[in-house]
């Protein structure tokens, strides 16, 4: 312990003082002494008993000086006390230093003592330890101990190492309140377990222990531990693969890799090092570019202890080949096979040996079977390293006939440019002659013409020779069908619960006309079934089961090519009148205040909706770095505050509503129903968060021999005929690219949308610096495969243009610019620095004896929910105009079609679909698998619109049968 208690120096001092001061007694004349506590003491206690001594004659009181101010006045002397006498004040103290002193007073004069410190310590030690960690394992007989001991008090401590609960070393850490390490060194130690611990005493004779921990002493030397390992024992051609090597520092080890196979051959020795002091290390495996099975040695030693180890591996070949060729190819008609490739390591270099003999060295070929019959063609592709695979095609040639289509206007009997022509889901485009033409096999081929402003032919053709078609589109109509309601009449009251709904459409083509009903007076219609009209009589629809209730119904009418008509919306009431005085006119004045009362709770809505997109919008401006930069690439900050003016026009569009008096309440109701469906619509799909899951930024630049590949590429898909000078070329290109600095960002996205829906999808973000930019240069981007396998998988807020499905997209350069495009799922990042960007020019840009040639263009729009882009919903309540997208004419009119002539087909296939459900709800696997193969004759007939329609659910039946 460092100091004695109070009390046990009080006493000592006190009785050595009274004896010096009887000693002295006659010899001082007036004096004030202080006895105890001794100056500069530390103390735990907060009662503090002071001890003083008082010699002075007639004394009438004494004050303690506490901290330089007045504190007790002891006024127990009386005025004719002449003796010296001793005295104590006894009170409490805070913790912290302080100064005391005693002043006392006579009858004549007063005296004061000297002063000195006392310093309250209640707070105790505070120990940390540093090392050894705990379990720690020694292999020797002594260990440095080091830790951290502080207290609050600048005097020194006291700390005793304790091992196995007995003081094995005692240190002084001086000047306590200073945060240093002490290290101390144990010696002597013998094998064994030792648990250890350190206690601390301050001035104050306060304590601590530390927590407790163990080391273990082992003066026997182990035996060393050698170890390889790989990743995994498979790998494909071109993968990385890292060798992991641990063992005792100065190991010496020799790694040998070898191809698995008989007879000679050549190995290689990745790893050769004497005394390998950085253990453990990695490093990468051998031949991992080239198709085989290999062995791996590994050789340890370490002070004259040797082991061997050895693994085995494969590299597999993952080069993969598709062959594209002509559906119907024909005898004397040129076909063209093309190859292509992906995997491998480098560049693929393809060969084709044809069924003739010949041998050609490029990924297509174009050849002419002058007979009828199987001819079996095979491919063989190698990539840099030799590893090499090849696929076969058997091409069936047959009497395919020449089929000449020439489209003419039924009116003018001129040619028809530009009209679409499909014929078993191929699509061409007529030239200036109104012509295409295919190669058919024989049998009946359905064909689809479309082209603006024309009606819409369907028909099929039967093909038994070469022959030529010319036909007629009619030119459309700008009149739309006139639909008229007749019974029963408006506002009007009927008795039974069957009841006919009579209209009539005028219009001079083919219509089919729905019906819808309104039951609940809640703006929304049931479709109830549709007529076929072909004239301009009454129509008459039965429904039944009508409840005693106030019903809106209308009829909206659509012909072969779009044109639509609609209705008025009429009411009439079920049932018998239950009071004279109760009119249909009271009840719509209840339906209009109604009515009214909602519009107003409608606007509170959408001001409440903007109150919260708002919020949201506020929380994306002040995202992360990361997440900002991805919610302004894809457009996700635009589209909230597009949506807040969607709100807003909503709100004002229905108060607009409220004083249109050129409009019967029929038409008012559809078309508030037409805006909250639109604000509804809006508020659901769109997006309010997003989280940046993984993000990668790169500088990349295509190389020679990728840029010389593009520029074959290109020319071929362009089917560039004029002769070129390759080679200048090649160098104007080379050339082109210093012109721009490239960098690259891409990150994975997870969206989260406002009807709590999320989606994942995966950015690349190319930020382009120009530099003198050749006039007509453009952005060319090259996507592997193993990315996407087409170009419709890649959407983009820029406008770009499909140059191949395969895919490679273009974009426009001008100036500095930022490109984003992106795909509907998360991919491997490192994937994406396989993408390669190059600056192209179009062919007819340059000078003729550079290049030459055009480029087609096709605009992609994304698809991404709610990203960009609000769809544009047109609903004519239950009606049949669905605009999910913009669509151009061409397209508008084939799904118009689609949802035309291909209702009964898909029909058929959905109530197959139905069947297999219920079969298999019902255990019955075995009429499901049978429903299934007819429902996969069906499906293989449908058109290419209605198969994208049902898609989804074909495929949700074959998974839950394959489940089953």
């Amino acid at each position: 312990m460092i100091n004695k208690t109070i009390t046990e120096k009080s006493s000592i001092i006190l009785l050595s003082l009274v004896i010096l001061f009887i000693l002295n007694s006659l010899l001082v004349c007036a004096r004030v002494d202080l006895i105890a506590p001794d100056d500069n003491t530390y103390t735990n206690q907060l009662s503090i008993s002071l001890d003083y001594y008082v010699s002075l004659d007639n004394v009438t009181n004494c004050t303690l000086i506490l901290d330089s101010e007045f504190n007790i006045t002891d006024t127990s002397f009386s005025y004719n006390f002449t003796n010296s006498s001793f005295n104590t004040f006894t009170l409490n103290l805070n913790a912290g230093s302080h100064t005391w002193s005693i002043m006392c007073n006579s009858i004549n004069n007063s005296e004061s003592s000297e002063q000195r410190k006392i310093t309250v310590d209640i707070i105790e030690p505070t120990i940390v330890l540093v090392s050894p960690p705990n379990d720690t394992q020694i292999n020797s007989t002594n260990i440095d101990i080091t830790f951290i001991a502080f207290d609050t008090s600048a005097g020194n401590i006291s700390c005793d190492i304790l091992l196995n609960n007995i003081i094995n070393k005692s240190v002084i850490v001086e000047e306590s309140d200073n945060v240093t390490s002490v290290t101390t060194n144990i010696t002597g130690l013998s094998d064994g377990l030792y648990e250890w611990m350190i206690t601390c005493y301050d001035l104050a004779n306060n304590s601590a222990t530390s927590e407790t921990r163990v080391f273990k002493v082992n003066t026997t030397s182990p035996e060393p531990e050698f170890n390889i390992n790989i990743e995994k024992t498979e790998y494909v051609i071109g993968e990385y693969g890292l060798m992991t090597i641990t063992a005792p520092n100065s190991t010496s080890i020799r790694v040998k890799v070898c191809p698995d196979q008989p007879g000679f051959v050549e190995c290689e020795v990745p790893v050769n090092a004497q005394n390998f002091m950085n253990y453990p290390f990695q490093e990468y495996l051998p031949f991992t570019n080239y198709e085989g099975k290999y062995i791996l040695e590994a050789y340890f030693n370490y002070s004259g202890i040797a082991e061997v180890q050895e693994l085995n591996y494969e590299v597999k070949n993952n080069i993969n080949i598709d062959i594209d060729a002509d559906d119907s190819p024909r005898n004397n008609i040129p076909i063209i096979l093309e190859a292509q490739a992906s995997g491998g390591a480098g560049t693929l270099n393809y060969t084709w040996h044809l069924s003739n003999g010949s041998t050609v060295n490029n990924d297509w070929v174009n050849i002419t079977y002058t007979e009828t019959g199987d001819y079996t063609e095979t491919v063989v592709v190698k990539d840099s390293y030799n590893n090499t695979k090849n696929k076969s095609i058997t091409i069936d040639v047959s009497n395919a006939f020449y089929i000449e289509i020439i489209v003419k206007d039924s009116v003018t009997n001129a040619p028809i440019k530009g009209a679409s022509v499909e014929i078993k889901d191929e699509q061409k485009q007529t030239d200036t002659y109104g012509k295409v033409y295919y190669y058919l096999r024989e049998g009946r081929k359905e064909i689809i013409i479309l082209r603006e402003n024309y009606s819409i032919y369907f028909d099929k053709l039967n093909i038994t020779t070469d022959e030529t078609f010319i036909i007629f589109l009619e030119p459309l109509s700008i009149t739309e069908p006139k639909v008229t309601l007749l019974r029963p009449e408006n506002n009007s009251r009927i008795t039974g619960p069957t009841n006919e709904l009579v209209f009539k459409a005028e219009y001079n083509n083919l219509l089919n006309c729905s019906i819808y009903i309104n039951e609940d007076n809640d703006g929304f219609f049931i479709y109830i079934g549709s007529i076929e009209v072909r004239d301009s009589s009454e129509q008459r629809f039965d429904v039944i089961e009508l409840e005693n209730k106030t019903y809106r119904w209308k009829v909206d009418c659509i012909d072969n090519n779009g044109n639509s008509g609609i209705s008025e919306t009429w009411g009439f009431i079920v049932g018998e009148n239950p009071s004279s005085e109760m009119t249909l006119s009271a009840d719509q004045e209840s339906e209009d205040l109604k009515t009214y009362d909602q519009e107003s709770e409608d606007t509170k809505t959408y001001n409440a909706w903007i109150k919260e997109f708002e919020q949201i919008l506020d929380k994306l401006e002040n995202l992360p770095k990361d997440e900002k930069e991805a919610a302004d690439a894809l457009g996700i900050i635009k589209t909230i505050k597009d949506t807040i003016e969607v709100f807003k026009n909503t709100i004002r569009d229905l108060d607009t509503l409220n004083f249109r008096n050129d409009l019967p309440e029929e038409e008012k109701q559809a078309e508030k129903e037409k805006l909250i469906t639109k604000a509804e619509e809006a508020y659901q799909t769109t997006p309010v968060n997003i989280e940046v899951l993984n993000s990668d930024s790169f500088v990349d630049y295509i190389d020679q021999t990728e840029l010389t590949e593009l520029l074959k590429e290109y020319l071929k898909v362009k089917n560039v005929s004029k002769k070129l000078n390759q080679k200048k070329l090649l160098a104007f290109l080379e050339d082109l690219q210093k012109e721009i600095v490239v960098s690259t960002k891409t990150k994975n996205a997870r969206i989260t949308y406002k009807d709590g829906t999320k989606s994942e999808l995966t950015a690349v973000i190319r930020e382009i610096k120009t530099y003198n930019i050749t006039q007509g240069a453009f952005i060319l981007e090259v996507i592997p495969k193993e990315v996407v396998q087409t170009a419709d998988d890649i959407l983009s807020l820029y406008e770009y243009e499909v140059i191949k499905q395969d895919p490679i997209i273009k974009f426009e350069l001008k100036k500095d610019t930022t490109i984003v495009y992106y795909f509907e799922k998360n991919l491997n990042l490192e994937l994406l620095r396989n993408i390669r960007t190059a600056v192209f020019i179009d062919p007819d840009s340059v000078d003729d004896d550079k290049i030459t040639g055009f480029l087609a263009k096709k605009l992609n729009t994304p698809k991404l929910k709610g990203i960009i882009f609000i769809p544009i919903i047109v609903i004519l309540i239950g009606g049949l105009i669905f605009v999910g997208i913009k669509y151009n004419g061409l397209d508008t009119a084939r799904y118009v079609f689609y949802k035309l002539y291909g209702y009964k087909d898909l029909h058929h296939i959905n109530v197959i679909l139905n069947e297999i459900n219920d079969n298999l709800d019902t255990g019955n696997v075995g009429q499901a698998l049978a429903s299934y193969k007819e429902a996969k004759t069906v499906y293989s007939e449908l058109s290419t619109l209605a198969k994208n329609d049902v898609y989804e659910r074909v495929a949700e039946v074959a998974t839950k049968i394959k489940n089953k």
